[in-house]
């Protein structure tokens, strides 16, 4: 979901913005999430490790996918 990608964001890094100790060679791109806007079923939210944030996209983008859950 777009809340468990969020939760790995490190606001204090930049470019990525990301701990690269916990996740390397993390490039500061976009990330699919699986949560799709409530309003428009064809758009996804993606999170971006660099300076774009939060932001629905098209599902038939190209992005990349970064495995997340929540803890216990």
């Amino acid at each position: 979901s777009i809340t468990e990608i969020a939760a790995i964001v490190e606001r204090q890094c930049a470019e990525p913005r990301i701990n690269l100790s916990v996740f390397p060679a993390t490039p500061p791109e976009t990330y699919w999430s699986a949560t799709s806007r409530p309003k428009d079923q064809e758009l996804v939210y993606a999170m971006g490790f660099g300076a774009q944030g939060v932001a629905p996209q098209p599902r038939h983008s190209e992005h990349h996918v970064r495995l997340v859950r929540t803890g216990p």
